[in-house]
């Protein structure tokens, strides 16, 4: 997984769910419209489908009102369709790739994963939202995060995150920077320094991930689509909760952390994920959705985290202005259980 090196610095999918691929069936015109009458004689009504009408291995995304009257150069929940009544965003028809095999996409999402892990920079926005529910009570937070990134792979890391944190109606404003050696945080005008090594804690975590035979990054990936926005490509999937489970596991019992013999214990119950490539093979957006179970000493709390990561010119330098770091206490202690 060459990709967790950054996707962990950043700890929704896009939602091209939306409509599923239509096998079989037949174009019926209706008047001034068309009509898609599927294999079971029933007609399409009331949503969005992807249909292969030429035959030619790539769909492409129609909408059908609740009459089955297909929808043409209008706007349908703000997405727009053409005059073929075709979705398109930015002037480009949407296309979904059905003769694409699982091998082909896995290749083109390796290849992406090979260009994300040589960048050196990253400037990346992250929205997430996070539900919990514990014995009845539901909690929901909301994470909005821009974090900028410098010696990926050359080391000497700049990191700075500046995020928001909201919940019960209330938000608390974090910065976080990692500077020669010292990660600063300021909470709400709270200020403290820890020391800390991030280089040579992002290499353990790569040699654990090595030592568990999963540096494949198409590990646990199942059911790959992919879709093509003119030049630009989509790629979503889901995971394999056990392989997935099995993986966590085992990271965390390499690194010590498997509190299962204290009765806490966890199970992904679903994960899937999408990433955007853009003309250049550089990605764009990546995004996750998982749903979890935990459960210590008898309390169960079920989560579900959506996640959206936009990264901003991908490829290109970025610059870090960094706060001042004046006024940060050093905590006492920590330096003794720093990685």
């Amino acid at each position: 997984m060459k990709s967790w090196k950054k996707i962990g610095l950043l700890i929704l999918p896009a939602v091209l769910s939306m409509a599923f691929p239509a096998f079989a069936g037949q174009w019926e015109r209706d008047g001034v419209t068309w009509k898609y009458l599927e294999d079971d004689g029933s007609y399409a009504q009331d949503t969005w489908q992807w249909i292969d009408g030429n035959g030619d291995g790539i769909a492409e995304c129609y909408h059908f009102d609740a009459n089955g009257h297909l929808d043409q150069n209008t706007v349908v929940n703000n997405w727009i369709v053409d005059s073929t009544g075709a979705w398109v965003v930015g002037g480009n028809v949407q296309q979904l790739d059905l003769g694409a095999t699982q091998e082909e996409i896995g290749a083109i999402y390796q290849a992406i994963s090979e260009t994300s892990s040589a960048m050196n920079s990253m400037d990346a926005q992250v929205d997430a939202v996070i539900n919990m529910t514990i014995d009845g009570e539901s909690l929901e937070m909301l994470m909005d995060m821009n974090m900028k990134a410098n010696g990926l792979t050359s080391g000497n890391l700049e990191l700075l995150y500046d995020m928001a944190v909201t919940a019960e109606g209330e938000t608390i404003n974090i910065n976080m920077f990692y500077l020669d050696g010292y990660m600063y945080m300021d909470t709400m005008g709270t200020k403290i320094k820890m020391p800390m090594d991030m280089d040579e804690a992002m290499e353990q975590s790569m040699s654990m991930v090595s030592q568990m035979d999963i540096s494949d990054p198409l590990y646990g990936m199942e059911n790959l689509k992919l879709y093509y926005d003119g030049a630009k490509k989509t790629i979503t999937y889901d995971m394999n909760s056990a392989e997935l489970n099995s993986a966590v596991q085992g990271i965390l019992g390499a690194s010590g952390m498997d509190m299962s013999e204290l009765g806490y214990t966890y199970e992904v119950t679903r994960a899937s994920g999408s990433v955007k490539v853009d003309e250049n093979g550089y990605p764009t957006e990546e995004s996750v959705s998982m749903e979890m179970t935990m459960d210590f000493l008898g309390m169960t709390m079920d989560m579900g985290i959506d996640m959206t990561i936009v990264i901003n010119e991908p490829g290109q330098p970025v610059v870090i202005s960094f706060p001042s770091t004046e006024g940060y206490e050093e905590l006492i202690g920590y330096e003794d259980v720093a990685v």
